[in-house]
């Protein structure tokens, strides 16, 4: 179910800002393409009441198992807003 969610999600972060798209089971990662500022990013995620691990220019989404499909597609859509004032 989770995983089924991710493939969802990634679908809307096929763009010229990531790469290495990557969906593994229960986790998701990117990589953002150009430079930003992770720390603020990460507080900008929190912001937006996201627990997001950014780990140099990649971005994991490790979801606890109760999450639901519109969780995820509720993190993705928060996640693309996000960036795309970032970027």
């Amino acid at each position: 179910m989770i995983h089924d969610a991710h493939l969802k999600g990634v679908a809307i972060l096929k763009t010229k800002d990531f790469e290495k798209i990557r969906v593994l089971g229960t986790i998701s990662a990117f990589d953002i393409k150009n430079r930003v500022n992770m720390t603020d990013l990460k507080y900008k995620f929190l912001d937006k009441g996201l627990l997001i691990r950014p780990l140099g220019n990649t971005i994991y989404f490790l979801p606890p198992y109760p999450t639901t499909p519109n969780d995820l597609e509720m993190t993705y859509q928060k996640t693309v807003d996000i960036l795309a004032q970032s970027l």
